[in-house]
C-alpha cells in the first residue's frame, strides 16, 4: 500500500505520527479494535477518523485496503466522482458505516440509553465496515454508566467494526476505557510539514540524502544499544551528538540541501525503523511524538535565522537525550 492510500497528503504532513502508524497497522491487517486520539487538534482527529472510515468502505474499482489503493476521499475526488460510500462518509451521513456517539446539545453527558442503542446496532450484521466515533470521551461527558454500557463492545467490537474516541489527554478518560484502546497522539499541526522534498535539489543531492538516510536506518539498532549505556552529559555522549550534527551540516553544505529537508530525512529514518513496532508499543509512540516536536523546533529556529551549526548541534543533542530517556522501551520495541 502506498503512502497515499489512507490519508490526503496535507493530513499526512500535519499529522505524520498518527497517519504513519495507522497506515502501518492497516498494511499489516492489524488495526486495533479501538483508538483513543489524544491531543489538541480536534479537526485533524475528525479527519483521521473520517478518512480511515472512507478507506475501509470505498467501493471505487480496486479501491480497498486489501488491494492497497486510495479511497475517493484520500484522492480528494470531486463529490460527483466519489463512490456512494465515500460521499456519504465525507458528509458524515453514512447510515451504517459512520456512527457518532455524542451528548445532546442541551446535555452535559452522553446518555446511557444512546450507548445501549449503539451496542444493539453494531451487533446487527452489516455489509459495511462500521466506524464508531465518540467525540467527547472525557469521563466528565462519557461517564461511568455510558462507558460501562460500551465496555464489552469496545474490547471486542466484532468483525468489521472499529471505535475511535477523542480526548484532550488519556488522563481525562476512564481507565477502563483507556485500557481497551490504543492511545495515539494527534498533535498540533506541524506547520512546515514532514515530507523531505525539494524540487530545486539536484538528483545527486537527492541520492546523497537517501544514501545517508538508509545508513541512519541501518545504524538505528546499535544507536539504541549505545544510548542504554551512555550517561547523558558524558564526554562520549556529547561527542556522539556532535558527530551526528557534523554529518547533517555536511549534507547541507556539500549538496546545497535545505537544512529542514535534511532534518526531516534524518527523523524519517527513526520513523522507518519504528512505525510497525510503535503500533503496539506506547513508549515507541511517545518517543516518535517527542522526536517530531524536537525536529519542528529546530526548523522553526532555522526560520528565525539561527546559525545552522547551532541548530543542528542542539537538534542532535536533543535527539540523543530522547534516545537515552526511551532507550529501554526502544530496545523492547525493535526486538519484538
Amino acid at each position: 500500500m502506498g503512502s497515499q492510500a489512507l490519508f490526503t497528503a496535507p493530513l499526512q504532513e500535519r499529522q505524520p505520527l498518527a497517519s504513519r502508524l495507522l497506515l502501518a497497522a492497516a498494511e499489516r491487517g492489524a488495526l486495533a479494535n479501538a483508538y483513543l486520539f489524544t491531543g489538541p487538534s480536534r479537526s485533524d482527529k475528525w479527519e483521521l477518523a473520517l478518512q480511515l472510515a472512507a478507506a475501509l468502505n470505498c467501493t471505487r474499482e480496486s479501491s480497498t485496503l486489501s488491494t492497497g489503493r486510495s479511497s475517493c476521499v484520500s484522492q480528494a475526488c470531486p463529490p460527483e466522482q466519489c463512490c456512494v460510500n465515500c460521499r456519504w462518509i465525507a458528509n458524515g451521513e453514512h447510515p451504517q458505516a459512520w456512527h457518532l456517539l455524542k451528548r445532546e446539545p442541551d446535555k452535559t453527558k452522553i446518555a446511557v440509553e444512546k450507548a445501549r442503542l449503539l451496542c444493539e446496532e453494531i451487533l446487527k450484521s452489516s455489509a459495511y465496515f462500521r466506524v464508531i466515533v465518540v467525540t467527547e470521551a472525557e469521563q466528565s461527558v462519557f461517564h461511568d454508566a455510558s462507558a460501562n454500557a460500551l465496555l464489552k463492545s469496545i474490547e471486542e467490537p466484532g468483525a468489521r467494526c472499529l471505535f475511535v474516541l477523542f480526548a484532550g489527554h488519556a488522563d481525562m478518560v476512564l481507565p477502563t476505557i483507556v485500557s481497551r484502546c490504543q492511545v495515539l497522539e494527534v498533535s498540533g499541526a506541524y506547520p512546515t510539514g514532514f515530507l523531505w522534498n525539494d524540487d530545486d535539489a539536484s538528483e545527486e543531492a537527492r541520492q546523497a540524502l537517501e544514501t545517508h538516510r538508509r545508513q541512519f536506518i541501518r545504524e538505528f539498532p546499535s544507536v539504541v544499544e549505545s544510548a542504554i549505556t551512555l550517561k547523558a552529559g558524558s564526554i562520549k555522549y556529547v561527542l556522539e551528538s556532535r558527530s551526528i550534527a557534523e554529518r547533517l551540516a555536511k549534507l547541507t553544505e556539500e549538496y546545497g540541501l535545505s537544512p529542514a529537508m535534511v532534518i526531516d530525512a534524518y527523523v524519517s529514518a527513526d520513523f522507518e525503523c519504528l512505525k510497525v513496532p510503535a503500533c503496539d508499543h506506547g513508549g515507541a509512540r511517545r518517543y516518535l511524538n517527542r522526536l517530531l516536536s524536537v525536529a519542528e523546533t529546530a526548523k522553526q529556529e532555522l526560520d528565525h535565522y539561527v546559525k545552522l551549526n547551532n541548530v543542528v548541534e542542539t537538534f542532535a543533542y536533543s535527539v540523543a537525550e530522547l534516545r537515552s530517556h526511551f532507550s529501554g522501551e526502544l530496545r523492547l520495541a525493535i526486538s519484538s
